[in-house]
């Protein structure tokens, strides 16, 4: 093996419509036959990952998936999770407690098959839905039945202004003990400690390249993907992306819509 891929899947290796492009499917399928890997890095769960997976023959090829934003990873070849992290229940029952009832803003809990909020919610049903997961109005923290990978907190428009308070204050509660960081203006993310696309890049490569001999490239178009970038050795951001992403990028690729990778790696001459 040479090369290792890493690609995150909403808004680069997925069309707008959610799904693969023949194209996309036949690179892939090229790079398996040379010996190779692409490895999907994505935030949605594995429940829906594995569906996707499947549309890329990625079962056959026995390759490996990564899912919520790095807490879980899987390989097909193997037949077993490679890396599997959540978060506490402690740490979920004081965010509900700090939450629920409480502020207004929106939380979601998200599990592997179910995502759960204070209350109906439209961006996150629609999530739900393309990921073909449920969408769950929790009305205790008991409620929330599955093991949570990442909650998300966000903060309404006009009170955008608060965020960085708000952060700093879970930081003070929660720092030691989980990840955070801030995206798109007023979100807050919450993870396992110590994972992200990129810590979980790295380790997927001390496990299938000890040595080091493999070049390794990473392709995503947003907020979370800045990490994932940086702990691969070439770095390409989609045309359509996010803008600080792409200054940090070596390369810059069409989008996601008009086979962004499927292109690079088609033509991509080392």
């Amino acid at each position: 093996m040479n090369k290792i891929y890493f690609s995150d899947l909403d808004g680069t290796l997925l069309k707008d419509d959610h799904h693969f492009s023949q194209k996309t499917k036949a690179v892939i399928k090229q790079i398996y036959e040379e010996g190779n890997m692409l490895i999907p890095v994505t935030a949605r769960g594995m429940n829906n990952l594995f569906r996707l997976a499947k549309d890329l023959e990625l079962d056959k090829l026995g390759g490996i998936i990564c899912g919520n934003n790095g807490a879980t990873v899987y390989s097909f070849k193997e037949e077993k999770y490679l890396i599997k992290k959540e978060l506490s229940r402690d740490l979920i029952k004081q965010i509900w407690d700090r939450y629920y009832n409480k502020k207004k803003l929106k939380v979601t809990f998200n599990g592997e098959s179910e995502i759960y909020g204070f209350g109906p919610s439209k961006q996150p049903e629609f999530w739900a839905k393309v990921m073909g997961n449920k969408y769950i109005v929790a009305n205790s923290v008991e409620d929330i039945k599955e093991s949570i990978t990442h909650l998300v907190i966000v903060i309404k428009k006009n009170d955008a202004h608060k965020i960085q308070e708000e952060f700093d204050e879970l930081v003070e509660l929660f720092g030691d003990i989980a990840n955070l960081v801030i995206y798109d203006g007023r979100a807050i993310e919450v993870a396992v400690k110590d994972v992200d696309k990129g810590q979980t890049v790295k380790e997927i490569v001390k496990i299938l390249d000890p040595e080091s001999k493999c070049v390794t490239f990473g392709f995503g178009d947003g907020p979370n993907d800045f990490s994932l970038l940086k702990a691969v050795d070439i770095s390409v951001a989609m045309k359509q992306g996010n803008e600080d992403l792409k200054k940090l990028s070596k390369f810059v690729t069409d989008e996601n819509y008009n086979d962004g990778v499927a292109n690079f790696i088609a033509n991509y001459k080392k």
